[in-house]
């Protein structure tokens, strides 16, 4: 009954979350650094080690290879997702991180000249941490489908050779799609290092809603280190005017991600894509992977070079995964 009740409750979950593509990113970062003020120092150290050189190379940088595993979390529902749904969403990362995206075309003429090539290459994983064959998906049975929280990243694979990615029924965060930790945030906690996303957010096929297909790229983002593109606030829309959370009063326009050649901006709600709006005195990058409009489709520039710096960086180990 107990587990009758559970996967009711799921459900009924899943239905009120279903269609938004927010990032839990921010909300969990929140509670580390509340509960451990010593973190805030590992950013500001992350910063100046990742963020002070993000000059571009003028030729084509070296390909980094990052093996993935996918962990399948599900009681038999339509959580258990095919193989041929983790082989789109592998094909979109790829396209995404080496800015070979349709959608590319669509790009404003104002952001052009900024759009980045990450020359970043994920493949699913052929050997098991004991040296065994694999697809690159793990399926496990558990009930922790329905939770989808840190506890429900079961059998976490190292992290130093793996991307890990969990895919559950729910995540836990309410209206959140998916979450991952940036690279200090990670560093103490290696079981919990990676990504964890509602199936309905893996791909564009089987049970993907097909607008949500860039969820992934976007939390990867984070896992290299990005912010949103409205800066630390990491809250869309904060103008000054909402002095509730997690706003709390602040004006995203006098805050900065840190990345050169992302404007500052307010930031969108999920489904917003006006590729005129002006929100900080310039033109905003809208259709950023790391902003929540639904027409994104680009890095820029400095954005692939932070990437690139965090594969370089120890922290999380991050320069032993590729």
């Amino acid at each position: 009954m107990k587990h009758f009740q559970i996967a009711v409750i799921a459900s009924l979950l899943s239905l009120t979350s279903f269609g938004q593509t927010n990032c839990g990113q921010h909300i969990i970062e929140k509670q580390l650094r509340e509960a451990d003020p010593a973190l805030e120092l590992k950013f500001q150290a992350f910063q100046e080690e990742v963020f002070s050189n993000q000059i571009p190379s003028g030729s084509r940088a070296e390909l980094r290879i990052i093996p993935v595993v996918f962990h399948i979390i599900h009681n038999n529902g339509p959580e258990n997702i095919s193989d041929a749904q983790v082989y789109d969403a592998m094909r979109i990362l790829n396209e995404d991180y080496s800015a070979s995206n349709s959608g590319l075309s669509e790009v404003v003429n104002s952001f052009l000249d900024d759009i980045g090539t990450g020359d970043i290459e994920f493949r699913l994983a052929q050997k098991k941490p004991n040296g065994q064959a694999t697809t690159g998906i793990e399926r496990i049975q558990s009930n922790e489908t329905y939770v989808g929280d840190d506890g429900s990243k079961l059998d976490p694979w190292p992290r130093a050779k793996y991307l890990n990615i969990w895919v559950t029924d729910v995540i836990y965060i309410s209206g959140a799609a998916a979450y991952a930790y940036r690279p200090p945030a990670a560093d103490a906690n290696p079981n919990a290092d990676g990504i964890i996303s509602n199936h309905r957010y893996v791909g564009t096929i089987g049970t993907a809603d097909g607008n949500a297909g860039k969820t992934l790229t976007h939390e990867i983002g984070h896992y290299l280190g990005l912010p949103h593109t409205w800066g630390e606030t990491n809250a869309p829309g904060c103008d000054g005017t909402n002095a509730n959370e997690p706003c709390n009063g602040a004006n995203n326009c006098t805050l900065d991600d840190g990345i050169f050649d992302t404007p500052n901006c307010l930031g969108v709600s999920q489904g917003n894509c006006d590729k005129t709006r002006t929100t900080c005195s310039s033109l905003d990058n809208i259709q950023n992977f790391m902003d929540y409009a639904s027409c994104d489709v680009m890095f820029t520039k400095g954005q692939v070079t932070v990437m690139r710096n965090s594969l370089s960086s120890s922290v999380a180990q991050r320069n032993q995964l590729w």
